[in-house]
């Protein structure tokens, strides 16, 4: 007598990195000087070309948002005072 067990496919491990969002490489022409300068701002930060890329971006694009957020309305006016001359 056999028994009838269900048979399972067998299973598959991925290789490699975990996949994310497709990436670009992006070529960057600079000076030798630039080139250190920017491995060992990766080194202080800790983390990878492609994240140090992504912090600074990220702070740019705040840093434009709060100065936009600063700039006076075009259609904004200053209440003028009916008492500005009043004084002389």
């Amino acid at each position: 007598m056999t028994t009838s067990a269900t048979r399972q496919p067998p299973r598959v491990i991925p290789r490699g990195r975990p996949r994310g969002l497709p990436k670009v490489m992006v070529p960057v022409k600079m000076t030798l000087e630039q080139r250190t300068r920017f491995k060992v701002a990766c080194a202080e930060e800790g983390v990878s070309y492609a994240d140090l890329v992504d912090k600074l971006l990220d702070e740019r694009e705040a840093k434009r948002q709060r100065q936009q957020r600063q700039q006076a309305h075009p259609l904004h006016r200053p209440a003028t005072s009916p008492f500005a001359g009043a004084s002389e």
